[in-house]
């Protein structure tokens, strides 16, 4: 389950409870915390930081990499390769092995990181990529989504409009 929590930003600021928002502790947070960052629809960039304790964010920056390294480098490397060597040879048999053997590398490079970040978690955490979501904004009104729901209420209740 989630919660969604709709709060008001004073003059774009919001106060984010001093727990972890994936596992909800208060031990090892960052200082800072991360960044989410969203632009409203004035073209207004709003950055907040979002605490998060070393664990988590050790667990949330193994997904992430994985997302990136697969997207980004992975999938369109092989698809090159793929194309180039099926035009050298003109082979459509090659082309389609090359095809599958994308999807496959892609499917089995996305499990092994799912597992790393998954051993990375510990019990009390909420999601291994995305405790929160930025839901929308209207009139200085913001939707955010949490998956840890004591934390979605804690949120919500410091952040209650007057």
């Amino acid at each position: 389950m989630s919660r969604s929590a709709t709060v008001l930003a004073k003059n774009g600021k919001l106060l984010w409870p001093h727990l972890c928002v994936c596992c909800g502790t208060s031990h090892d947070l960052l200082d800072s915390g991360e960044p989410l960052t969203r632009t409203t629809a004035m073209g207004n960039k709003l950055t907040w930081h979002v605490p998060y304790c070393l664990s988590c964010k050790a667990h949330r920056h193994a997904a992430r990499r994985g997302i990136v390294l697969v997207g980004g480098f992975v999938v369109p490397a092989f698809l090159f390769l793929t194309i180039v060597y099926a035009i050298q040879w003109q082979s459509w048999p090659t082309f389609f092995a090359g095809v599958s053997a994308c999807i496959g590398g892609t499917w089995l490079l996305t499990k092994l990181n799912k597992i790393k970040a998954n051993a990375l978690m510990h019990s009390t955490c909420s999601h291994p990529f995305a405790p929160i979501r930025y839901l929308s904004s209207s009139g200085g009104k913001h939707t955010f989504e949490f998956v840890n729901e004591t934390y979605g209420a804690a949120f919500e209740a410091m952040n209650k409009d007057s």
